[in-house]
C-alpha cells in the first residue's frame, strides 16, 4: 500500500464516505422525473492513473472507484457501516465473519455477482504475484470461503473487530472475477466493469472521463432527498435526471500553497 499521510488519508475517507453524492444527482425523486437528460460535469486538479480500485489509492483515482465499484458494507456520512453488496454481517465466533449477500446484483457486463467474486478479489489484494496497492489491508485474514453464491466467511489469524470497517473502505472493492480473468489487468484497468451506480464510457487521458448511469444499480432503491441535478447523499429508483458524469482534469482545481 502506497505511504499516505494522515491528512491524504483524511482526504480519502471524506471522499469514499461522499461516494453516494454522484448518484444521487444521476437519480432525481420519482415525482419530478423530467424527460430532459442533463450531464453533471465534475473538475479535479489531476487526472486518474488507474481504474482499477486495487492498484491504486490516490485521491483522485480513489473518486472515481468509489462509484464505478462497491464494497461489501458502505460507510454513509452518518459515520455508521451499512448494507452494500452484503446486506447482513455478522461476527460468527470471534475469527470468523459470515456475510450475506445482495441477490441479483448485476456487474455492468450483465454478469450475475456471486460469492466467487468476493473471494476472488480479496485474494487478489493480498496475492505476491498481483503486487497490488493494498496488499497490507487484510493482513489479519487467513482465508475466505465462498460455501454457496450468496455467503461468504472470513477467517481470521486473531480476532478482528475492525475487519468489517476495513471492508467498507479502499482495497474492499469487488471485481468481477469473470471478466478480469479473460481480459487481464491491463484490459480491466482501461475498460472497468463494477456494479457501482456509474458504468464506464471513454477516458481521453488528461482531458476527461466520461461515466454514464447504471439503471439497474441496486443502491437506487434507497430514499432520496435530491430535487434537482445535484449532489445528495440518499436516493430512491427513479429515471437518471443526468444520464451522464464528466471529470475534467482542471489544473486551476489544484491546491496552491499560500504565500508567507
Amino acid at each position: 500500500m502506497s505511504g499516505l499521510t494522515r491528512r491524504e488519508l483524511l482526504k480519502a475517507a471524506g471522499v469514499a464516505g461522499a461516494a453516494a453524492a454522484l448518484p444521487s444527482a444521476l437519480a432525481g425523486p420519482a415525482g419530478a422525473q423530467s424527460t430532459q437528460k442533463r450531464e453533471l460535469i465534475v473538475a479535479q486538479g489531476g487526472d486518474i492513473s488507474k481504474f482499477d480500485p486495487h492498484y491504486s489509492t490516490s485521491a483522485n483515482d480513489i473518486r472515481i472507484s468509489f462509484n464505478l465499484f462497491d464494497n461489501l458494507i458502505a460507510r454513509h456520512p452518518d459515520g455508521k457501516l451499512h448494507p452494500s453488496l452484503a446486506t447482513d454481517w455478522k461476527l460468527t465466533n470471534p475469527t470468523t465473519w459470515t456475510f450475506k449477500l445482495r441477490q441479483g446484483v448485476k456487474w455492468h457486463n450483465g454478469d450475475p455477482f456471486s460469492s466467487a467474486d468476493v473471494k476472488y478479489s480479496f485474494e487478489r489484494t493480498w496475492d505476491p504475484k498481483q503486487n497490488t496497492r493494498v496488499s497490507t489491508v487484510f493482513t489479519t485474514v487467513e482465508k475466505v470461503d465462498a460455501p454457496d453464491a450468496n455467503t461468504v466467511v472470513f477467517t481470521t489469524k486473531k480476532p478482528d473487530p475492525l475487519l468489517a470497517a476495513r471492508v467498507a473502505f479502499y482495497g474492499g472493492q469487488i471485481v468481477p472475477k469473470k471478466y478480469l480473468e479473460a481480459v487481464g489487468n491491463d484490459t480491466f484497468n482501461a475498460k472497468p466493469v463494477g456494479t457501482g451506480p456509474v458504468r464506464f464510457v471513454s477516458w481521453t487521458k488528461d482531458d476527461k472521463i466520461v461515466l454514464e448511469a447504471n439503471p439497474d444499480y441496486f443502491g437506487a432503491s434507497r430514499t432520496s432527498t435530491a430535487s434537482s441535478c445535484g449532489p445528495s447523499r440518499r436516493w430512491r429508483r427513479a429515471s437518471p435526471r443526468c444520464s451522464r458524469a464528466r471529470w475534467t482534469s482542471s489544473p486551476s482545481c489544484r491546491p496552491t500553497r499560500a504565500s508567507a
